[in-house]
């Protein structure tokens, strides 16, 4: 009898915590938010997700089709609004209540990607100017990327026509130009310093941290199998930290200020010159390069991939752009930014590319920094937002035939390149747009259509091109 009114007690008491759950999450929850699919008490909407397991792209899409542009979600105690629109200027915050960011931060500090308030604000600015002082789209940046191409293609001709994996080498080529930019050096890339840096750098992006259920419920951190899968993650952020660490040294010991080298040159000089040594850290200017490197190699390097793997899947147009280059500049140069304006074709195959493969499909967290109204719903302040970069591209409001791959669209009747006015955010939105998109764009344009110019690609016999892609940080093929 004690035993059956023991048990009674605590389904009662569990009872009552589900029901104060829910009646709490009803009372507390905002008027007028916008709809969503229903989750359970504690956990809301975490099992869907880890039931769709890499299918979480689709669905994304089938609660879009079923709410709207504008959906709401649970992740344990913490509230996401997922939006299929680029119209609201509430996106400017960063999420530090998750805790991946929070245990990332705090080992390697804020940088720019997830500082917020002024010091985002001028960890930016010096960052953007830095970069543009050093030649961010000037001719020397130009000469960097056309010397790691001529790197690239001297890999391939070695390979005589040989089967390849393009990626690492696709990293290699863009970790390269951020380390000559950043430090004024490139490395062989059989340099085995370098190929752990790169390996390091994927294996971090790889990983499809936003969505582990630890950063909403972090009481799951206690878990040993959660704790090692985290730490994995801070364990090769920690290593390229430790990296950069012996980099600016030699830096500071060899720093000269009427004889600036690199990035890292500008950045010592801006912060012995700066009253705020708070901000102005060796700390921070490693967050910084490591936020560079992050917006400057993988997200590049896996857009080079699938446009590749795109080439091989769509002969037609990779003979198309071939035959443009050799009409307007042949074989006897490389490609320059220049020739830009004289390749339109090409110029709308990496427009299409970006909007059929956002590299971040559902970008980077916001946060809404006051409350605001997206779709005539309102969305708290604090709430976290996740641009779905990808519904937006294929919005077939805004595209005609949106799944499919159509350089076409992006050309007028007389050929000319038309870029989109609307609905097209590759590089994410608002304020916190990526640090590296003008780099990014020069990097595809040159090494593309240098490629393109002096190779073509095809599978290997027996193979098919695999257009479906694996979610991390980034969207890979």
């Amino acid at each position: 009898m004690e035993g059956l009114l023991a048990s009674l007690n605590i389904s009662t008491v569990l009872i009552f915590l589900v029901v104060f759950l829910i009646g709490y999450r009803w009372l507390t929850t905002p008027k007028n938010l916008p709809p969503g699919p229903p989750g359970l008490p504690l956990v809301g909407n975490m099992l869907s997700f880890l039931k769709a397991g890499p299918r979480i792209l689709e669905l994304l899409h089938e609660w879009h089709v079923q709410y709207g542009d504008v959906f709401t979600i649970t992740m344990g105690d913490k509230r996401m609004v997922f939006v299929k629109s680029n119209k609201s200027d509430i996106f400017s915050g960063r999420p530090s209540n998750l805790h991946v960011v929070h245990t990332l931060t705090e080992h390697t500090g804020q940088g720019v990607l997830f500082s917020e308030g002024p010091k985002w604000k001028e960890l930016r600015r010096v960052t953007l100017m830095t970069m543009r002082d050093f030649g961010m789209g000037k001719k020397t940046i130009e000469e960097r990327i056309q010397d790691e191409a001529r790197a690239v293609m001297g890999v391939l001709d070695i390979g005589q026509g040989q089967p390849i994996c393009m990626k690492p080498l696709l990293t290699s080529f863009t970790s390269n130009i951020i380390c000559s930019i950043i430090f004024g050096k490139r490395f062989d890339y059989d340099d085995p310093v370098f190929k752990e840096l790169t390996s390091l750098l994927t294996e971090a992006v790889a990983m499809p941290v936003m969505f582990l259920p630890v950063n909403f419920l972090s009481c799951l951190r206690f878990l040993p199998a959660v704790k090692r899968k985290v730490q994995e993650f801070i364990d090769a952020f920690l290593s390229v930290d430790a990296y950069l660490e012996g980099l600016l040294k030699d830096h500071e010991e060899t720093f000269d200020p009427d004889n600036i080298r690199d990035f890292v040159d500008l950045y010592i000089k801006t912060s012995r010159e700066s009253e705020d040594k708070h901000l102005y850290t060796a700390r921070n200017m490693r967050r910084v390069i490591l936020d560079l490197f992050g917006a400057g190699t993988e997200t590049t390097s896996t857009t080079l991939d699938w446009l590749v793997l795109y080439m091989v899947a769509y002969p037609d147009v990779q003979k198309r752009c071939q035959k443009e280059i050799d009409e307007v500049l042949g074989q006897s140069r490389l490609v320059t930014m220049a020739d830009r304006s004289n390749l339109p074709y090409i110029e709308a195959v990496l427009t299409e590319m970006l909007r059929c493969v956002p590299i971040a499909p559902v970008g980077v967290p916001h946060v809404a920094v006051r409350e605001g109204k997206v779709g005539g719903y309102t969305v708290p302040v604090n709430t976290i937002i996740m641009p779905n970069i990808g519904e937006i591209h294929k919005d077939p409001v805004t595209w005609t035939d949106p799944d499919t791959f159509r350089p076409e669209r992006f050309l007028d009747q007389d050929g000319k390149f038309q870029p989109p006015k609307d609905n097209y955010i590759p590089f994410s939105l608002g304020p916190r747009v990526c640090l590296g998109e003008a780099l990014a764009k020069m990097d595809l344009f040159i090494l593309f259509s240098s490629l393109i110019q002096f190779y073509t690609f095809t599978m290997d016999k027996g193979r098919q091109p695999n257009l479906k892609g694996n979610m991390g940080i980034t969207y890979s093929a």
